[in-house]
Formats: structure tokens, C-alpha cells, sequence
């Protein structure tokens, strides 16, 4: 997976939408939604606060959306590549 084609994946997105987000120190979870031709995917991403850091709400929230995000990348890519070995 190159970073162009994450990129472009990603623009290719619609309607992305924080459904949630869920904040417990050290603990931040986020739920992610986004359309992609027509499908609807959804996704969670988690981060955690290490030992010794300071709590941050916005840094805690950029990360797990981002993991999220991510994963809804994969979600594309793999429907994507499945969609074409047919």
C-alpha cells in the first residue's frame, strides 16, 4: 500500500462523520463513518495515553479518528481488490 493510493482512497470518500467519541483517561475510542461508491462502512479507532504523558482531549481524538479513518481505508481497499480478481 503506498501513501498515493491511501491518499487517493481517501478523497474518494463521502459524508464522513465522527458518530462518536468516547473519552475514559488514558482511554479515547472514536467511531468513524464515511461512504464509498454507494457502500456505507464503518469503523472504530482507539488510542491510549502512555505512561507519564499528559492528557490531552483534541490529541487523543486526531488519533483515534485517524486510526479509524484508517480503517475504513482498509475496508475500501480490500473491497476494492476483491472486487477485481473477478
Amino acid at each position: 500500500m503506498t501513501s498515493r493510493r491511501k491518499a487517493s482512497i481517501l478523497k474518494q470518500l463521502q459524508d464522513v462523520r465522527v458518530e462518536q467519541v468516547i473519552r475514559n483517561e488514558p482511554y479515547t475510542a472514536a467511531i468513524v463513518t464515511a461512504r464509498h461508491n454507494g457502500l456505507c462502512h464503518e469503523a472504530s479507532g482507539f488510542a491510549k495515553l502512555k505512561p507519564g504523558d499528559t492528557w490531552s482531549d483534541e490529541l487523543g481524538m486526531k488519533i483515534a479518528v485517524g486510526r479509524a479513518l484508517h480503517n475504513i481505508y482498509e475496508m475500501v481497499y480490500a473491497h476494492m481488490s476483491v472486487a477485481h480478481e473477478f
